[in-house]
């Protein structure tokens, strides 16, 4: 009795090729896998638009509502400001501290249309000035949300070729909550001892922001 081999036993060449092909395939997608999740990880230690900052201190009282830059009718004036322990877009450490050096610290949100103005505005003025010198300017990146528009924060920084250093806010908004923001931008002034000279809700114009840092620098 003859019995017949079927195509694939009696070419057991075949079956080998078929079987490492299969590998081959599987071996690519995980390769493939893995390079794809690191590459990923990469991107996302190296940005980061919502930071992990720590603030230390007595909050400031909310600004009023009703504030124009008045310091003699703001509860924060001549109080010391809470030290923040943050970091940068790209986690390099940024901090806000009580060191001897007369602050302009600028909170914006990339959403926030009077930002958008305020910030290639001030940029410009320090491309041209330099600035007022003895005073540091530290932005705060705060209120990230991708529903905002205009994101992500860190390449609309970027974009507007800012040169001073950003601290990036947390979810919480622990930053501009620990300095009593209401709305933004805000600017807060810092003297030498590290209390606050003034404080300004809404968009200033650089003229008075450099008249704002002379009076930190010389309280």
């Amino acid at each position: 009795m003859t019995v017949s081999s079927s195509p694939q036993e009696s070419n057991p060449n075949r079956s080998k090729l078929i079987a490492a092909a299969a590998f081959a395939v599987v071996a690519i997608a995980l390769v493939l896998a893995v390079v794809l999740s690191g590459s990923g990880d990469d991107e996302t230690a190296a940005v980061a638009e919502v930071g992990t900052p720590t603030v230390t201190g007595n909050p400031l009282p909310e600004v009023p509502n009703s504030n124009v830059g008045d310091a003699a009718s703001d509860p924060a004036y001549g109080l010391p400001i809470p030290e923040v322990r943050g970091q940068d877009f790209a986690g390099e450490p940024v901090d806000i501290l009580r060191n001897g050096n007369a602050k302009a610290l600028l909170f914006v949100s990339h959403g926030c249309p009077h930002c958008q103005d305020e910030l290639p505005e001030v940029q410009s003025w320090l491309n041209e000035t330099g600035g007022v010198a003895g005073v540091e300017i530290i932005a705060v990146s705060t209120s990230a949300r991708q529903v905002s528009g205009n994101w992500p924060p860190s390449e609309w920084f970027a974009r507007e070729n800012w040169t001073s250093p950003v601290i990036a806010d947390d979810e919480e908004l622990s930053v501009f909550f620990g300095y009593g923001g209401t709305v933004i931008p805000y600017w807060v002034f810092v003297d030498a001892d590290g209390n606050v000279t003034r404080r300004i809700s809404g968009r200033l114009d650089v003229s008075l922001l450099e008249l704002a840092m002379l009076e930190a620098l010389t309280s």
